[in-house]
């Protein structure tokens, strides 16, 4: 009985593409797409962007069934994501990195939610970092993400994305994919994205949607000072998005 159970939540569940941008990730690629595979609700598609690797990432991922690999030459994780995006065949499309590490329950947290918020246009979860030494681990989190959600909020009156775990419905990104911005040098393609989702439904913070995430991006100080530099330049060019 369980089976049959389990057979007919499967067909009856949204489709769910995920979308992975990925440039010279061979030492990851790996584990991220085992973690998707071993999902209690398969995904119906996983979308491996390769911009423009120099070593065997694609490689790697298309021994992999299940999943589909495309290229984008042009740089840029705005130009890589939004290839993913307008490949993906699903219902529904997820988004996470490739040093992401999803619960077993991902997928199905994510259909689920969707199925029973028709409401809603995009979700995002929180995340952690599982590299950060324990005795760390809590303080990093919170300067680093727990702020980032607390001042994105604050900022657009309501919820925003964060690309290493976040999910649409593919017929809210066909209305923006030809507005959201792709200037990665300027602007933070997350909250770009979240800012332009929001203008066609709600975005929810879905606590059981979890993800940890490397902090490689904090091997480098001044980069997560731009990264905060371009958050505030997507509040500058799209106030008239703020719902505050």
């Amino acid at each position: 009985m369980r089976v049959i159970m389990n057979l007919l939540r499967a067909i009856l569940a949204m489709k769910v593409s995920v979308v992975i941008p990925a440039r010279n990730e061979s030492a990851m690629i790996d584990a991220c797409i085992a973690a998707l595979q071993k999902q209690t609700l398969r995904p119906y598609e996983i979308i491996i962007v390769d911009n423009n690797s120099t070593d065997d990432t694609a490689r790697r991922a298309l021994k992999y069934e299940g999943v589909r690999v495309i290229k984008e030459k042009q740089m840029g994780i705005s130009l890589a994501r939004n290839a993913g995006f307008n490949a993906a065949t699903g219902d529904i499309i997820a988004r996470c990195d490739v040093d992401s590490h999803v619960n077993v329950d991902w997928i199905a947290e994510i259909s689920r939610f969707f199925e029973e918020h028709t409401d809603i246009a995009a979700i995002t979860g929180p995340a952690t970092f599982y590299d950060v030494p324990l005795w760390l681990r809590r303080p990093v989190n919170w300067v680093f993400l727990d702020m980032f959600y607390m001042i994105t909020r604050r900022s657009t009156g309501g919820e925003t994305l964060f690309g290493s775990n976040c999910a649409l419905r593919k017929e809210v990104w066909q209305k923006i994919r030809n507005e959201v911005c792709t200037d990665d040098t300027n602007m933070h393609e997350d909250i770009d994205l979240g800012q332009h989702v929001q203008r066609f439904g709600r975005i929810k913070f879905d606590n059981a949607m979890r993800v940890g995430i490397s902090a490689r991006p904090l091997t480098h100080p001044m980069g997560m000072v731009k990264r905060w530099q371009k958050g505030l330049n997507n509040f500058r060019r799209h106030r008239n998005f703020i719902s505050v």
